[in-house]
């Protein structure tokens, strides 16, 4: 059977995916090209996803589906982790478009690009833009924002930046679907330890969360050390800050932008929406 859209999860290795903490990673379903599927679904398009790591594929054989699929347009989930399978499946002829704000990463990219006959190097565009303010010459009948990135734009003039580029991104009538955390916790500042033993290697994890309450912005604070035999090896630091916003908030500013919101759920298995979700996931049309 012959599919209008083929979203693709693409192989990759626990050690690929969490390189010496691969012991202890696993597996996460593609929840985001569920929810695209599911959407796309409702507005009439037939849909195929293939979970290449779920399905234990090689490249070989997802290529292999992939051509069997003989889908009109394929989507394929290319994160920073999965970007080398992503590019590897660029080579049958998919097109590929990939934004990123950061020099280094895409730099990476092209790099790798230039190993890649003309053909191949045809079909991946690549751009480094900010997730407030972006265009591209195509639009696309689905947009995801995956994994919370969207609390990343601290201010409600970024969010409305935001939704307003993914706007013009769409094709009339497509689907935009994006998550945000929900915060029980009234404390404006925390902080928690934890471990882990990898073998020889001890990690130690310890994360400093501060909230402002009059903006809803948290600022946090990891560090990561890496000991061996009781000895200090390695010390990593990562520093992120992100908005709690309310449902009520993002679904004004949607509306704003020219969204029709269709479907609000409380979690990524669909549970109804409540004051008690953690999350919401918003599903929604561009009008």
């Amino acid at each position: 059977m012959k599919h209008d859209l083929l979203l693709v999860n693409p192989p990759i290795t626990l050690e690929e995916r969490y390189g010496s903490f691969a012991s202890v990673g696993s597996q996460a379903p593609p929840l985001g090209l569920c929810y695209l599927a599911s959407s796309a679904r409702k507005q009439g398009y037939s849909v195929k996803i293939i979970d290449a790591p779920a399905l234990s594929l090689d490249l070989a054989s997802t290529l292999t589906q992939i051509a069997q699929a003989g889908a009109d347009a394929i989507g394929i989930t290319a994160s920073t982790v999965s970007l080398n399978r992503a590019l590897e499946l660029a080579k049958a002829n998919v097109v590929i478009w990939g934004i990123d704000n950061s020099k280094y990463m895409l730099a990476v990219a092209k790099q790798k690009l230039r190993k890649e006959d003309t053909a191949v190097r045809g079909r991946v565009t690549l751009r480094l833009g900010d997730m407030r303010d972006f265009r591209l010459r195509e639009t696309f009948p689905l947009v995801y924002i995956a994994s919370s990135t969207f609390e990343h734009c601290v201010t409600e003039e970024d969010q409305w930046k935001c939704l307003k580029s993914v706007h013009g991104a769409l094709k009339d009538g497509g689907v935009l679907a994006f998550d945000i955390s929900q915060s029980d916790h009234d404390e404006e500042s925390s902080w928690w330890i934890d471990r882990r033993e990898l073998g020889e290697k001890e990690v130690v994890r310890t994360i400093f969360s501060k909230r402002n309450p009059a903006t809803g912005v948290v600022s946090v604070n990891l560090f990561f050390d890496v000991y061996r035999r009781g000895v200090l090896k390695e010390r990593y630091h990562e520093f992120g800050e992100a908005k709690l916003s309310t449902k009520e908030s993002i679904e004004r500013i949607l509306r704003s932008v020219g969204f029709t919101v269709q479907k609000v759920y409380g979690d990524f298995d669909k549970s109804a929406y409540s004051g008690q979700s953690k999350r919401v996931i918003f599903i929604c049309n561009k009008q």
